[in-house]
């Protein structure tokens, strides 16, 4: 019975990271699977220091050292600003009708709809725990929508 639970959890986690990986951008999903790879390794290591298994826990213990290495290398570079992905130029050029599907309104839609479908989509990634990038890309559709609009 215990295996059919964790088996039951080890899906619901699968699951979970499906889902982050389809709308998270691309150097957040890296960097969030570092961070996950190095718990899951701590994780590992004080269990099996837990139970006495002084010998076994130095395997994930060996195994985090190159990840926090590569991970604290990787701090230190980091590029672009803390909004946006490195390297996403999605958000920076964007056009008037990419704007327009990404709130979901025709692309001459009037002030007031763009505002309304801005707050609604916006509510929606709030509700989801949307990521800064995809904030960002809503701020810019907006933006980028009421900019020619007198």
């Amino acid at each position: 019975m215990i295996y059919l639970v964790f088996a039951l959890g080890l899906l619901l986690v699968l699951w979970g990271l499906y889902r982050y990986a389809l709308s998270a951008p691309p150097a957040t999903l890296v960097r969030n699977l570092w961070r996950l790879a190095l718990g899951v390794l701590a994780l590992a290591a004080v269990v099996l220091l837990a139970i006495g298994q002084t010998r076994l826990a130095a395997v994930p213990g060996a195994m985090m050292l190159p990840l926090l290495l590569s991970w604290r290398r990787r701090a230190r570079h980091k590029a672009g600003p803390p909004d946006v992905a490195p390297g996403d130029d999605k958000v920076a050029d964007m056009t008037r009708e990419a704007a327009a599907e990404i709130l979901g309104v025709a692309p001459h839609a009037s002030r007031d709809d763009i505002i309304a479908a801005h707050a609604r989509q916006k509510a929606l990634r709030q509700a989801d725990g949307a990521s800064r990038w995809a904030t960002a890309r809503l701020d810019r559709a907006r933006d980028v929508l009421l900019s020619d609009d007198s």
